[in-house]
């Protein structure tokens, strides 16, 4: 089995499938520091920090509720599916093959058409990293696909841009089955 800490969520890696879990690590980061800061006199700031740090939780929650809501919204073959999904725990589809380079990436994303292109930079710039893209023997994936949380990705979810441009997607990254 093996495992994975993001930003906001812990992943759990099974044969078959992946846990992943909004987490709470920066509150424990916090809880862990808390002497130290008495000692150094940052003490005012342990509640700032563990805000900060629920915050955390709640965008950890917020981006498993977008991703489940992505792949119930759109179904899409672009996705690896979602099977479950509460917010605080997302159950998918583990998903074998190799991920791209960014130099790989860029070459796709260079033949999809114009308006496609322009649309793509819209979106939140963290689902088009290449850690959240698996190649696999049909084509190209998406394995992290949550619409985000910042105000770029509220005016631009990537769930639309699914909805959007579907077909000019899928016959540029599973040929396949296109």
């Amino acid at each position: 089995m093996k495992t994975n800490k993001g930003a906001y969520r812990f992943v759990i890696f099974t044969k078959t499938k992946v846990y992943k879990f909004a987490t709470f690590h920066y509150v424990w980061g916090v809880l862990k520091n808390i002497p130290r800061m008495i000692k150094n006199g940052d003490s005012k700031f342990i509640i700032k920090e563990l805000l900060w740090g629920f915050r955390g939780f709640g965008r950890g929650i917020a981006e498993n509720k977008s991703e489940f809501s992505c792949w119930k919204r759109t179904r899409s073959p672009l996705l690896v599916p979602t099977y479950f999904g509460c917010g605080i725990v997302n159950v998918q589809k583990r998903q074998y093959g190799t991920t791209p380079t960014h130099e790989e990436l860029q070459k796709l994303f260079a033949k999809l058409p114009p308006q496609t292109q322009f649309d793509l930079h819209l979106v939140e710039s963290h689902c088009l990293e290449p850690g959240n893209f698996m190649q696999t023997k049909d084509g190209m994936v998406f394995v992290d696909y949550d619409d985000g949380t910042s105000p770029t990705a509220k005016q631009h979810p990537f769930t639309v841009f699914i909805e959007k441009w579907h077909r000019e997607l899928k016959n540029t990254f599973i040929p396949r089955i296109s």
